[in-house]
């Protein structure tokens, strides 16, 4: 009985079998024919269900074969710790063959060096490792509404030209730092300003995943896409 010993292991954090969401696993070549999700994965079970969605069970890292027995020896990865997993698993190089890079901000650089195209990256409400890259672009972190817009209320309508020509052309005598700073800021003005006015004509998207925090993230995703 696989869920008595997910019980006796999890102890006081273990879900109650009648309140997890069961999901048909009898097509796949797992040894479980089901599974159950945590409860308030209501809209990922209804996107599962309609064939819109892909579970990979046991998915973890592992540098060799190992067993329990010897797996401390064999492999350089922290099998047994969230966090670990999740680095691993956004970064794709448990060698470290890339060191400091992500897997998919290694297929960004790709795709600009190798084929010469103009990537863009996004996050979703915090950074990821996953789009660390030897090259830019910066990601953009968006939440469930987008991003704010910056300024939206200005004192003075040309406040935007007024900001530019305060971070504009450097001096001779400028500071490394503050030329940096400058070009960075300004760049990132103008960089709102696009993703906003794209947002802006997907707000009416017809795509809808649910309300709940999930069903959220994916309606930005697809206004992202759009």
């Amino acid at each position: 009985d696989l869920y008595s010993e997910y019980k006796k292991v999890r102890g006081a954090v273990s879900m109650p079998l009648s309140s997890l969401l069961e999901i048909d696993a009898s097509s796949s070549n797992q040894a479980c024919t089901s599974f159950g999700m945590h409860p308030k994965l209501a809209t990922a079970k209804q996107l599962y269900d309609d064939g819109d969605l892909v579970w990979f069970a046991n998915a973890g890292v592992l540098t060799r074969p190992t067993n329990k027995d010897k797996y401390k020896s064999h492999t350089k990865a922290a099998l047994f710790a969230h966090n670990s997993m999740k680095l691993y698993i956004q970064r794709l190089d448990p060698f470290k063959t890339d060191v400091e890079t992500g897997a998919l901000g290694r297929i960004a650089d790709a795709l600009q060096k190798q084929q010469n195209l103009s990537v863009e990256k996004y996050n979703l409400y915090k950074g990821s490792y996953s789009l660390d890259g030897h090259y830019g672009p910066e990601p953009f972190i968006v939440d469930g509404n987008g991003v704010p817009k910056f300024n939206e209320a200005p004192s003075d309508e040309g406040m935007d030209g007024v900001i530019k020509n305060l971070n504009g052309a450097t001096e001779f005598d400028s500071g490394v730092f503050a030329d940096i700073f400058s070009n960075l800021f300004v760049n990132s003005i103008d960089a709102n300003k696009k993703l906003t006015d794209a947002l802006d004509q997907t707000a009416n998207t017809t795509a809808i995943f649910g309300t709940d925090s999930m069903g959220t993230a994916f309606n930005m995703v697809a206004r992202l896409i759009a």
